[in-house]
């Protein structure tokens, strides 16, 4: 059995989540800008997770910075309320009265190890 094992612990966090996110939107279809957004709902993310915030706290701050998010990639609401419906069918995102969950699988890890059965 032979293994890919890819390690992204040397690069700065937002190359490491833009990467992640590179590596895995094809796993859920994402679009380029879709891509975008989801890349700075991560940012975000790592750096709650990083300060040590819980799991539910940052839901409900990913929520409250969604706002922050839609005027820094300059989009109306309404497009910006299209691409996070859009997230949530592709089950990138979920998104709930008052928080925003992100997929486990989005969230950067260190490294990844892929098998090969052959």
């Amino acid at each position: 059995m032979k293994d890919l094992t890819i390690r992204f612990s040397e690069l700065k966090r937002k190359d490491h989540v833009q990467r992640w996110i590179d590596f895995l939107s094809g796993v859920f279809e994402l679009t380029p800008k879709e891509v975008t957004i989801m890349n700075e709902f991560i940012i975000i993310l790592v750096e709650m997770i990083e300060k040590g915030i819980s799991n539910e706290d940052s839901k409900f701050l990913m929520y409250v910075k969604k706002d922050e998010i839609k005027e820094k990639l300059n989009l109306n609401q309404s497009a910006f309320n299209k691409h996070l419906r859009n997230l949530g069918k592709k089950e990138a995102i979920i998104v709930g009265e008052n928080f925003i969950l992100v997929h486990n699988y989005l969230i950067p890890k260190n490294s990844i190890k892929i098998e090969f059965n052959g």
